[in-house]
């Protein structure tokens, strides 16, 4: 999730992370039931995914370290430009890459 929101470069191949309204929604409803499952995934849901019950101070522990992720990798990409510049040359390649072997 995190490397969709990073690597969603804008121009001059696609729109920005916003106007792709499917993609939003997807993105938020992934994340709205990842916390549920996190905090309270219910007795039948738990027993079918055979999740094994973690002290209470993990959960929270388990949304920061997803947050923080998120955080660091966002102001890298944003922030230096040396990630920037790797970011563009990955998106460049696997652009060239499908349209020379898709198109």
């Amino acid at each position: 999730m995190t490397s969709v929101i990073v690597f969603s470069k804008g121009a001059p191949w696609r729109q920005p992370l916003w106007c792709n309204w499917g993609l939003s929604i997807c993105i938020v409803a992934v994340t709205a039931v990842n916390i549920w499952l996190l905090f309270k995934p219910g007795e039948n849901i738990g027993s079918y995914l055979l999740f094994v019950n973690m002290p209470t101070y993990w959960e929270g522990a388990l949304l920061g370290a997803a947050a923080l992720h998120f955080i660091i990798a966002f102001i890298l990409e944003k922030l230096n430009p040396f990630f920037a510049k790797f970011v563009d040359f990955i998106n460049l390649k696997v652009y060239n890459w499908y349209h020379k072997n898709f198109k």
